[in-house]
């Protein structure tokens, strides 16, 4: 084991702006952070302060990766991304994971950090698409795999002196704005609009921003192949 965590750590040296958990391969288990960008990048970065870099590794995505959900393998092995990705992760897709091979993967969580719009709702799909495609196995039999770090896209005050209330979708505050007073809004973009305090408030607090992403059957693998496959154009535009 110590020496395919060598080997990991030699193919992975080499990939931009990827940054690993300090003590990689270690008897506590890690978690990598992807998000969106350099930006995004340093908001996770200040969140370790808080939690800190001896579990926790990051890599920033460059724009929307690939769809894969009608690549084949050799296409997907050639976008960037993608294979950093496995690289970083030490995944295999080609295998059939079962918990003791789940056991010895370098990072036991991934959590997807992106913006809180519909960019980021999207990125989040293409994260999921390309498991479901390629590692089906790993989702199911270690369904905690997958996460999502959720933050603020509004935040809002009933009067000057009340305390922001955090919402995590345009729809939760609309819903709530017809129904109370607003007396100041203000609206986080994307996630580099976060202050390094806020960055630090939100990973102070980190099991009320993480999200378990299950998938609870055939339901969820239809939803994204009607949302990402070439086939289903007609009833994207019905969504």
């Amino acid at each position: 084991d110590k020496g395919a965590i060598r080997a990991i750590r030699n193919k992975t040296n080499s990939i931009t702006d990827y940054e690993k958990a300090t003590k990689l391969g270690g008897k506590a288990p890690c978690t990598l952070w992807i998000c969106e960008g350099k930006s995004a990048k340093a908001l996770v970065v200040s969140g370790f302060s808080v939690i800190g870099r001896e579990t926790n590794g990051v890599y920033p995505l460059r724009g929307k990766p690939l769809n894969v959900h009608d690549k084949s393998l050799k296409d997907t092995l050639s976008n960037k991304e993608w294979l950093d990705l496995i690289h970083i992760l030490n995944l295999d897709p080609t295998k059939e994971y079962d918990m003791s091979s789940v056991s010895k993967l370098p990072y036991k969580y991934l959590a997807i950090v992106t913006d809180q719009d519909d960019d980021g709702s999207h990125i989040l799909g293409l994260v999921l698409t390309f498991f479901q495609k390629f590692f089906k196995s790993l989702i199911k039999v270690h369904p905690g795999f997958l996460l999502r770090f959720v933050t603020p896209i509004v935040k809002v005050k009933e009067t000057p002196r009340s305390p922001f209330i955090n919402f995590f979708s345009n729809q939760a505050f609309k819903q709530w704005a017809q129904l109370h007073r607003v007396a100041e809004a203000n609206y986080y973009k994307g996630l580099g609009t976060s202050s390094v305090e806020e960055a630090k408030e939100y990973f102070g607090d980190a099991k009320k921003h993480s999200v378990n992403l299950l998938f609870g059957g055939e339901e969820c693998h239809t939803i994204l192949s009607e949302s990402f496959g070439d086939g289903f154009s007609d009833k994207r535009k019905e969504m």
